[in-house]
């Protein structure tokens, strides 16, 4: 622990001695707010409690944000109404406490609504300082580590997580408005089997036998299905002892789902209806992205055969290729195969490899391979098949399933054959089951079943490439020593920005810049501040006949023609400050922060945005707008509804500029109690990245010189 770390502990251990010595009971047993932050409205009186966020005393005043479950709001509490006993509550707070607040919803000049304190209830102490939005966690994986503390700094953490948890009910809803029974099946097993997997072992004390965790709850379930359940489900823990990446954790979650007296064709029918509602509760429509790809999950997905598929992407005819050929395409790419060598596992590996990343659009492949289905159905017209399919969308696998195997024959051939596999060193063969084989000998109906990943599923309608991503606590490798979150010293900069494809594909090769100016001390007006403006003013007032002919002017009007915006007459936001200098009308005076950087958009003719950087939640997007988008602009009474294709900074859940920095919102605004300002200079064409850069510092150094702070390194978007 560092000596900062130990000073800030003992400040608030002493903090706390002191609530105990002022009577404050430190750890009450509840409270009851009559609101959720959500429902405040302005001038009606709420009781809200949460989370202290920021902090900011100034003598007998105090303003400090309190989140909850369903937002943040500002709390303003004064000495003099609040009295000295509450106010000496006030002055032990930290941020990361939790408080209750009673009290009048007002406005702020600025026009925050905020909380008139009237009463202050004590609710808990945070001994340890919350790691700052900007700071950040100073190791990537105490992210994951300390997953409580991520998903306090981190909205994109929760979010992800809730998307998660809806993705989990949605599938519920579905499958029981359906009929399907949810039931559930052991984890700890005498034997495993299910899928071909490598398990985990472990020893039962109890009855001083080997015990394996579970790879798959399949055959449970269809010995329920033998039992009288014609229609099962069940969200199942599994495990499985092999590699851990971007997609695959060892402990993951499946549904698994099977119906009496269904086919193979009947599951591929039921999962697509699955898909489009899992995905319309959760983003609203049936278009999504997977990756940079477009997906469209409605009407009737596609299906062929693997054969189909071969030829269709790789040329390759099941048929007539030669084993030597065969061969030869697995050394070539280095494919291996396990246990003993078939044509058909082969064909298979190289349908997987090759074939597979080509499926973009939702498909079914069905009809396999015997040898690489071992529970799957004999066709029943085609010799050495199954009837088994699997879903591709945007290239990824995202589910398998088929027409199960209900005689005891069959399945007892199948096993054995697996038994060759195990033997041959194929490690993830399934072992013969006889207690799973006695089961099917008392009689199955037909049956169709099918397991889909509940983590790939999650990252897939959610665009999001790291299973950890969306797994509360995934599993890491275990730290040789105490694993300690630990404060960075300097603002970070590995803030997530993009610059989306729709406004790649327009403008090839634009770009934008930004850096972080933290700590920063805002004032209305600075007298020195004024005395430059004049200055740069007098240097760089152009006729407003040339405007037009500066180089940053022309990029950015060429932008708006391309949009369409340019025949609003609407103006690139650089061109319009110019106009106004142009005609004699100067400046608006915003405030140090704003009025600052604004010299360098005079003197560069460079767009240069400013925003409150505690108000928006990465990552951050330069994007073109989509239909019925909205957004409460700077100045407006009522959100306005924009037109389709301009070119716009979102973040994760809203717009915050328009055409560029022409409009921003009203939420992420710079005001006096701003005190970490995320600056962004907008690239064009014609404008070269030094140009771009250069801006940007100018005004990054504006702001230091008139309000203080820290700058941060500057990262070019691209």
């Amino acid at each position: 622990m560092s000596s900062r770390e130990e000073q800030i502990l003992a400040a608030r251990r002493d903090k706390l001695a002191k609530l105990i010595e002022l009577g404050i009971n430190v750890s009450p047993p509840a409270y009851s707010p009559t609101h959720l932050i959500k429902d405040a409205k302005f001038d009606t009186e709420i009781n809200v409690a949460g989370r202290i966020r920021s902090l900011r005393r100034q003598g007998k005043i105090a303003f400090f944000d309190v989140s909850d479950r369903s937002g943040h709001i500002q709390v303003f509490a004064a000495l003099p109404e609040v009295g000295e006993v509450v106010y000496s509550l006030v002055k032990l707070l930290d941020p990361g406490d939790f408080v209750g607040v009673k009290g009048t919803v007002f406005k702020t000049k600025s026009g925050e609504l905020t909380v008139r304190t009237k009463e202050l209830t004590f609710l808990g102490k945070a001994m340890r300082p919350l790691p700052d939005v900007w700071y950040g966690l100073k190791d990537k994986e105490d992210r994951f580590r300390h997953r409580h503390v991520d998903l306090l700094l981190n909205p994109i953490s929760k979010q992800l997580l809730d998307s998660r948890w809806t993705v989990e009910r949605a599938i519920r809803e579905f499958l029981w408005s359906e009929n399907y029974q949810e039931v559930e099946t052991p984890i700890l097993q005498n034997l495993y089997g299910g899928t071909n997997a490598r398990p985990f072992t472990t020893h039962l004390n109890a009855l001083d036998t080997d015990m394996y965790l579970r790879v798959a709850p399949e055959l449970y379930l269809k010995r329920l299905v033998i039992g009288g359940y014609e229609r099962v489900f069940e969200i199942a823990r599994n495990f499985r002892n092999e590699g851990m990446d971007q997609t695959h954790q060892p402990e993951f979650t499946m549904i698994e789902f099977y119906e009496a007296y269904a086919d193979y064709h009947r599951i591929m029918d039921i999962t697509e209806d699955l898909f489009k509602n899992v995905a319309l509760k959760l983003n609203g429509n049936l278009k999504l992205k997977v990756e940079d790809k477009a997906i469209d999950l409605s009407g009737k997905w596609r299906r062929l055969t693997i054969d189909q598929a071969l030829q269709e992407y790789a040329q390759i005819d099941w048929v007539t290729i030669t084993d030597q050929e065969i061969k030869s395409i697995l050394t070539q790419h280095k494919f291996k195969i396990a246990g003993v060598y078939s044509r058909s596992k082969a064909l298979f590996a190289i349908f997987d490899h090759l074939v597979a990343p080509k499926l973009i659009q939702p498909t079914w492949v069905i009809d396999y391979p015997v040898e690489v289905s071992p529970l799957s159905k004999t066709h029943r017209s085609k010799k050495g098949r199954v009837e088994r399919f699997e879903g591709y969308i945007g290239g990824k696998e995202i589910c398998d399933g088929w027409s199960e195997i209900v005689s005891e024959k069959e399945q007892r051939e199948r096993f054995e054959n697996e038994q060759k596999n195990l033997k041959a060193g194929d490690d993830e063969a399934q072992p013969l089951d006889e207690e799973f084989l006695e089961a099917l000998s008392y009689g199955c109906p037909p049956l169709g079943g099918i397991g889909i990943g509940i983590d790939r599923l999650v990252m897939f309608l959610t665009n999001t490439w790291s299973i950890r991503e969306v797994i509360a606590f995934p599993l890491l490798r275990p730290e040789k020593s105490t694993d300690k979150i630990t404060l960075s010293s300097a603002p970070s900069v590995e803030i997530s920005h993009t610059v989306d494809q729709s406004a790649k594909s327009l403008f090839p090769g634009i770009f934008y810049a930004y850096t972080v100016i933290d700590n920063v001390d805002i004032k209305k007006t600075d007298t020195d501040l004024k005395k430059l403006t004049k200055e740069i003013i007098k240097k760089n007032t152009h006729e407003i006949e040339t405007i037009g002919e500066l180089k940053p002017i022309k990029g950015y009007r060429e932008i708006f023609k391309k949009t369409g915006v340019w025949k609003l007459s609407r103006r690139p936001s650089p061109e319009a400050l110019l106009r106004r200098l142009a005609t004699g009308k100067g400046i608006y005076n915003i405030n140090t922060a704003v009025d600052s950087y604004n010299l360098a958009v005079i003197e560069t003719g460079i767009g240069l945005g400013g925003f409150n950087a505690d108000r928006l939640t990465f990552p951050v997007t330069l994007r073109l707008t989509k239909k019925d988008e909205t957004m409460h602009l700077l100045g407006d009474e009522e959100p306005t509804k924009v037109m389709a294709g301009e070119i716009a900074y979102a973040d994760h859940y809203k717009l915050i500029t328009l055409d560029l920095n022409y409009r921003d919102i009203d939420s992420t605004k710079i005001t006096e109690n701003t005190k970490k300002i995320i600056l962004y200079a907008d690239g064009a064409p014609g404008l070269s990245e030094e140009e771009v850069v250069g801006a940007l510092q100018k005004g990054a150094d504006y702001i230091q010189q008139f309000c203080g702070g820290n700058i941060s390194p500057i990262t070019v978007v691209r």
